[in-house]
């Protein structure tokens, strides 16, 4: 065996640690999926069906609904607005930097502004990124909702899936 074979053999107490360190890593991997996996599966089934509600509880669920609606547009219009004026201010950091000269401090003022402006429009995207979802939700709810409602009109009143014909003689 040559010199350089021999010291492939050789196994040091920090690359001992290592190799329990990537074990461990790959073994959190795997035990951290299989978790979200059977918490996904538990979460799934959490909701009773519309069907087994009668009209108070669908009256209450139709209410929230519509407050997750509410809740969505305002965090949505909300974040455009923020990540707007971002840019702004953004754009007016680049400005002050271009007209500005080495070793001045409205180079270091021109840098401040623009990194404040990036941190607004993480900012509105944090908030345009939660409130689409809630209002996507909110309204395929308030869909279903509608829909279950419908089973507790009087009949003669309009057809839950379309247009309704009523003949009376």
């Amino acid at each position: 065996m040559t010199c350089m074979e021999q010291q492939l053999f050789i196994l040091t107490i920090p690359g001992l640690f290592k190799i329990v360190t990537l074990i461990k890593l790959k073994l959190m991997k795997r035990s951290l999926l299989l978790a979200i996996m059977i918490a996904l599966c538990y979460s799934s089934e959490a909701q009773q069906p519309y069907s087994s509600m009668d009209q108070e509880q669908l009256n209450s669920l139709l209410a929230r609904a519509n407050n997750n609606i509410n809740t969505g547009m305002m965090l949505t219009f909300a974040g455009t607005a923020v990540e707007i004026a971002g840019i702004i201010i953004v754009l007016r950091g680049m400005n002050r930097i271009e007209g500005a000269e080495m070793g001045t401090g409205e180079l270091l003022t021109g840098t401040g502004t623009i990194l404040g402006g990036y941190f607004l429009m993480a900012g509105g995207l944090g908030l345009m990124g939660s409130g689409i979802p809630i209002w996507i939700v909110g309204a395929n709810k308030k869909a279903k909702i509608e829909l279950e409602l419908m089973k507790f009109k009087p009949p003669g009143s309009a057809s839950a899936y379309g247009l309704g014909l009523n003949i009376w003689f």
